[in-house]
């Protein structure tokens, strides 16, 4: 939500090369398709990926859509029908090697992190809302957390949640989890130094600090080579692709595809 109100800001100041003006300033009946269309053709830089410029797209249509519902005069939306450029499908992933070696640097909660997207096949987001214990009236509240046999997981977007049983991995993370926690008292697994939930832009920033701490190590002679940058939503694909049943939850198998990042075998021609 953050994201689209930026993009919003930035989209009003957004001078149209056929009109001449900022959009923001424009009236709905000089908004069509062609005037989104050119802007986009014209103004963006071409190596703006995709991804970045399908935002845009996608934030437009959305407040259309809004206005189609409140405001006369604002009959059709000029987002629907635009070319929407492809997006590459991110196919990386992380091996061994490349996710210990960034695990080894991290900070102890970032690491923690870092293992419960894998071990648990959680979304980042995922990960820093896992609750030490749970009551029964988080149960029924869906809340993630510890339970006896194991950690109860409810993921979003639509995915199946369910309990991830202990395994000898699960079970030291959430050893090492209670020794990170031993001089707080706080709810959550995995804390902050407050012992409050760690938010999205303190992780975003333990993740670019650990990369640049990489990038000094490799600078300054510590190490040979350092990974090729990936995400930590990258470590979910990892956890579901080095997982025995492929399992993140995904309702859709077109959804699973997604996720699993090994290549798939065939046997050669005879």
């Amino acid at each position: 939500q953050k994201s689209y109100h930026r993009l919003l800001s930035s989209l009003a100041e957004w001078e149209m090369p056929r009109i001449k003006k900022p959009f923001g300033t424009l009236l709905l009946q000089q908004i069509g398709n062609k005037t989104i269309q050119s802007a986009f053709d014209q103004q963006f830089d071409a190596e703006l990926k995709n991804t970045a410029r399908n935002r845009r797209f996608a934030v437009l249509k959305v407040v259309f859509n809004w206005g189609i519902q409140r405001f006369p005069g604002c009959e059709k939306n000029p987002v629907i029908g635009l070319r929407i450029p492809a997006e590459a499908p991110r196919d990386r992933y992380v091996s061994d090697k490349d996710y210990a070696f960034i695990l080894d640097i991290a900070p102890t909660r970032l690491q923690l992190i870092m293992r419960a997207i894998y071990l648990l096949r959680l979304r980042p987001s995922e990960a820093r809302t896992i609750h030490r214990k749970l009551s029964e009236a988080d149960n029924k509240a869906k809340k993630s957390g510890v339970v006896d046999d194991g950690i109860l997981v409810f993921r979003g977007k639509g995915s199946w949640g369910g309990l991830v049983e202990w395994s000898d991995d699960l079970l030291k993370w959430n050893t090492d989890c209670k020794t990170h926690n031993r001089d707080f008292i706080t709810k959550w697994q995995i804390r902050d130094n407050k012992g409050n939930r760690i938010t999205k832009g303190a992780l975003d920033s333990m993740w670019r600090r650990v990369w640049a701490k990489a990038q000094l190590m490799l600078e300054d002679g510590q190490v040979e080579s350092i990974p090729d940058h990936y995400t930590l939503h990258d470590l979910k694909a990892k956890g579901l692709t080095d997982h025995p049943n492929k399992d993140a939850g995904h309702k859709s198998p077109k959804m699973r595809e997604v996720y699993d990042r090994e290549h798939r075998r065939e046997l050669p021609t005879r």
